[in-house]
């Protein structure tokens, strides 16, 4: 469901992005880069520092605005449809960033009725604390959690609505060992119901909950690949990206 009870069941391509270009000055952050999430599933976006990931998940998210290129939510294009296609994907930034001074309910329950849910914030919000394992820090300060618990707030904000799309930049940054076990199995759950994009530097997150990987060198797309495909390229996943992300020719890209 995404506003007050429309159904968001749908779209074959939940997210096409087409030719997307960000630059800063004569610096390309992202070079028309091209794509496409069609159901249920989990794709990684993987390169180096300063490869264009999270320019590309903001782009995607309609947080910055393209240079050149567009990118379409479930038939609705972020440029021109605005609201309306925004109401279809949820977006996790790097870090959670939260209102400190807010409980977490509360938190929940602003971020409902600012994404247009209104008549059934209170029933949205009781769904993703749930979902999202945080009944015990309902009434907590948002301040007061740990890094786990503020990622798990960021995602039941992403969850409010439950658009078919999801963005997450690097979900599981910080997280001591238990907190990556139990949240790589909430981005496995997610993944069965939503087209999950995950920007992320942990190649064994990857591996655990991906079945396809895009891989980002210098703004542009290196590769579109089944994790497998990524794999057998070299003796070690490890190596067959950073075969990819360091080449001076890129190969040619790869698609499913």
């Amino acid at each position: 469901m995404s506003r007050d009870g429309e159904k968001t069941s749908g779209s074959a391509e939940t997210l096409v992005a087409s030719g997307l270009t960000r630059r800063y000055g004569e610096r390309f952050a992202v070079k028309e880069v091209s794509f496409t999430l069609a159901g249920p599933g989990a794709v990684g976006l993987l390169g180096r520092n300063g490869a264009g990931k999270t320019t590309t998940l903001r782009l995607c998210a309609g947080w910055l605005a393209a240079d050149a290129g567009r990118a379409v939510v479930c038939g609705r294009d972020l440029a021109t449809s605005g609201p309306d296609a925004r109401a279809k994907l949820g977006y996790l930034a790097e870090g959670a960033p939260l209102y400190a001074e807010m409980r977490v309910g509360a938190y929940l329950e602003l971020r409902a009725r600012l994404k247009g849910l209104k008549t059934r914030a209170k029933g949205e919000v009781d769904r993703v604390v749930l979902r999202c394992g945080l009944e015990r820090e309902r009434n907590t300060l948002c301040g007061q959690l740990s890094r786990g618990f503020r990622q798990r707030v960021g995602i039941a904000d992403a969850l409010l609505g439950e658009p078919p799309l999801l963005l997450f930049d690097e979900p599981t940054s910080g997280l001591d060992p238990a907190q990556v076990v139990e949240l790589r199995e909430l981005l496995r759950d997610l993944a069965l119901r939503h087209a999950l994009l995950i920007s992320t530097h942990a190649l064994a997150e990857v591996e655990a909950v991906c079945s396809r990987v895009l891989v980002m060198r210098e703004g542009a797309l290196a590769a579109d690949c089944a994790v497998d495909e990524l794999r057998a390229r070299a003796r070690t996943f490890e190596e067959a990206l950073l075969d990819l992300t360091a080449a001076d020719v890129l190969p040619g890209v790869v698609r499913p």
